[in-house]
């Protein structure tokens, strides 16, 4: 059975509740108790002063106990308690109130104090009957009176009202209204603290269940739900980056369908001409020529160059291409780069300029790497520089690094493109004819295969001023050897 988080939130708060008001509880009850304690052996001993001031006044006036029980009864009355008042050899002189019968009491050299209490109650209409009880107590408090010679003349011992009774203390009164008050403000304490979570956790799961629903549409295929962000805690940076995370995947999606739609159409030219001229050669409307066959070789190894750079693209992303890094001279690969492409720069009558130190460190990296990423980068930037343009390719050492850098004069890239610049199948130029945009893999090879050596690449550009890319390798001396 499956809980939700707002009902084990409310338990688990409901269980931390009722522990921690047991607990203060209990700690309260134990504390009450004991100062109460400490309060009453305070007042019981305070007033048995008060009582053996009057009793040995008493024995002083009269010099002895005669008439004592007046007097006992004037104490009690006063105190509120029942008195219970015996000689030196434990023999009971006076005893008040008169439920309290001296012949029933007794009293033992151990302090044991036994007695009866005989009362007269109501058993119905015109009817009385006497209830007796019988009481013990074990060393109740009691005063020992002394007369001027400092010799014993009696002991005095305090018992509560209706001890026969069975009657409530003062102190388990006074310890149930306390507990009941605890028992009371635990419940309004629980209850509120279970109102504040219910409060709160709507405020706190809200969002969560904002976010899981967004999600439930999500995967039904909706990309473009997003999360309203309400709040700058926890929460809001969850659901910031679910957006992010959206964000991501939309354009994944929307980069995956224009893969699907850009190879489609990439695959799509050349087949048709192939499947053109093979029909017309089997219908005889063409005849076989050295023209014909050339022109359907192109279109093969146009298929198989486009089949190839996917194939390369998705080895170098699952990290499986293989590398033979070696500590090479940049100004070999740039060199024999230019070159080949010098007869298409002057097609064009675009100048090629190269920049590249003589005593220029050598970098750690794979030759033959290095030198496609530059063809692809020449490539790219002879496709999008006009006529009596300029190339610039450079090299220059920065601390432990190496930079890179082709540059041209076209017509830039718009800031809006730059993010996307290195995605497969994306073109800043969204014509799709390949003599302008290409297949859209050049730029997204050039970085998957810089990052598996250790470099980066980056792009510098604004709209109408050319393009920068810069390579970044390590010094073969700085570098760490890959596997």
């Amino acid at each position: 059975m499956r809980h939700s988080l707002r009902l084990r939130l409310l338990l688990m708060t409901g269980i931390v509740s009722v522990v921690a008001i047991v607990a203060v509880a209990l700690l309260s009850s134990r504390v009450t108790t004991r100062q109460f304690d400490r309060y009453i052996a305070s007042d019981t001993e305070t007033n048995l002063d008060r009582y053996r001031t009057a009793l040995t006044r008493h024995f002083q006036t009269r010099n002895g106990w005669e008439g004592v029980q007046t007097t006992l009864e004037q104490v009690g009355a006063i105190a509120g308690k029942a008195l219970i008042l015996v000689d030196a050899e434990r023999n009971v002189l006076a005893a008040t109130p008169s439920q309290m019968t001296r012949a029933s009491i007794a009293v033992t050299s151990n302090h044991r104090v036994s007695f009866e209490w005989r009362e007269v109650v109501d058993a119905g209409p015109n009817r009385k009957e006497e209830r007796v009880e019988k009481g013990v107590l074990m060393n109740p408090p009691h005063v020992v009176l002394m007369n001027a010679r400092n010799e014993t003349t009696g002991t005095l011992y305090v018992v509560p009202l209706n001890q026969g009774d069975a009657a409530p203390s003062n102190e388990s009164v006074f310890v149930g209204a306390v507990n009941r008050s605890l028992l009371w403000a635990g419940l309004l304490a629980g209850a509120a603290a279970l109102l504040v979570t219910v409060a709160l956790s709507r405020r706190i799961l809200g969002p969560i269940e904002a976010l899981t629903n967004v999600v439930r549409r999500m995967e039904r295929g909706d990309l473009t739900e997003r999360v309203t962000v309400q709040t700058n805690d926890e929460i809001g940076e969850l659901a910031r980056a679910f957006n992010a995370m959206a964000d991501g995947l939309e354009r994944t999606e929307q980069l995956r369908r224009n893969m699907v739609s850009d190879i489609a159409h990439e695959l799509r030219t050349p087949l048709t001409n192939l499947r053109c001229q093979i029909e017309a050669l089997q219908d005889g409307l063409v005849v076989p020529s050295a023209q014909t066959f050339n022109s359907l070789h192109e279109e093969a190894m146009l298929l198989k160059r486009l089949i190839d750079d996917l194939q390369e693209l998705a080895l170098a992303e699952a990290g499986q291409l293989r590398l033979e890094c070696v500590a090479m001279q940049v100004a070999d690969v740039v060199n024999q780069v230019v070159s080949a492409f010098a007869a298409q720069a002057a097609e064009k009558a675009i100048a090629l300029h190269t920049e590249v130190p003589s005593d220029l460190p050598m970098i750690y990296a794979d030759p033959e790497r290095v030198g496609q990423i530059l063809r692809n980068l020449l490539a790219n930037a002879l496709a999008h520089t006009p006529h009596d343009g300029r190339i610039n390719i450079g090299a220059r050492a920065a601390n432990d690094q190496i930079e890179i850098s082709v540059a041209d004069t076209g017509a830039g890239i718009a800031p809006e493109h730059l993010p996307n610049i290195f995605e497969r199948f994306y073109r800043a130029d969204s014509s799709r004819a390949r003599s302008t945009g290409g297949a859209g893999l050049g730029l997204a090879i050039v970085k998957q295969l810089v990052e598996a050596q250790g470099g980066r690449v980056c792009v510098q550009s604004e709209s109408g001023r050319g393009a920068t890319f810069i390579l970044v390798f390590q010094k073969s001396e700085a570098a760490i050897p890959l596997n």
